[in-house]
Formats: C-alpha cells, structure tokens, sequence
C-alpha cells in the first residue's frame, strides 16, 4: 500500500526524486508500471492517455459489512424514500449506530476518489450519523 504518489512523463525525474527521498528516510517499496494500489484506489495507465480508477475492494468491504443485499437496477443512486425521516424511528444502539457511522465515511471516501455518481445520497447519510435509527439502516442496504 502506497502512502505517497509521484509521477513525472521522464522516469529518469521520478528515478533522482525517489533517490533523493530514499536518501533521507532509507528503503521505499516503490511501485512502477500501469497499475498501482493508492490508498485503496486502483489507478490503471490505459493506452492515449486515459486513466482508469475503480475502488471494488472497498466497495465490497462495505457491502460485507452489512450481510447480503437485494439488488436493485435504479436511475439514480437516490432512492425515492431516501429523504423520508421518520423521527419516531427506534435509534440504534451503539454498536450499530458506530458500524452505520463507519459505512457512511468509507462511502464518502470512495465517493470523493471514484463514484461521484452516488455522492447526493451519501451526503444526506452523513446528515444521519449522529442521529442514525434504523431506518437509516435501511436505508445503506438499498
């Protein structure tokens, strides 16, 4: 796992820089070539310059988190009842309330390095985390 990115189009740049690096803080584990492991993002170099990034293994970690899903083909990452608040709904308890906590930043972590397509449904879930209910529960599972 890489803590630190750099990249240059002259390798010999990269090659001095890592040296220089290497230098001070003594042996790297260094990563070179089209795919790399950066903070949990898989970044593919593609041929004309194109750039692939996918992030399946914290999407999966998520989704184990939880137990099986239903699946669902949607339009949109929204749900319709996904703005409904039931402020009756039972709250959940510390461990539960801490997992739904820990989903919900994971989730906005991978929507602001890869999918930006679900970050309206995942910014209403962080409005959830201090006051999450099972219904919220619910709601991470559709």
């Amino acid at each position: 796992m890489a803590d630190n990115k750099i990249s240059h189009k002259d390798p010999v740049v990269v090659t001095e820089v890592l040296s220089q690096i290497t230098g001070h803080f003594g042996e790297l584990v260094i990563s070179r070539g089209a795919k790399h492991d950066f903070l949990g993002i898989n970044i593919k170099l593609r041929k004309y310059g194109l750039v692939e990034v996918e992030q399946h293994k914290q999407i999966e970690e998520v989704l184990a988190r939880f137990g099986p899903f239903e699946t669902h083909k949607f339009n949109s990452s929204c749900t319709n009842h996904l703005w409904n608040v039931n402020e009756n709904a039972e709250k959940l308890d510390k461990e539960k309330a801490d997992l739904f906590h820990s989903v919900v930043a994971k989730l906005l972590y991978i929507t602001k390095r890869s999918r930006p397509d679900i970050e309206t449904a995942v910014a209403f879930l962080t409005t959830r985390v201090s006051k999450s209910d099972v219904d919220d529960l619910k709601k991470l599972k559709e």
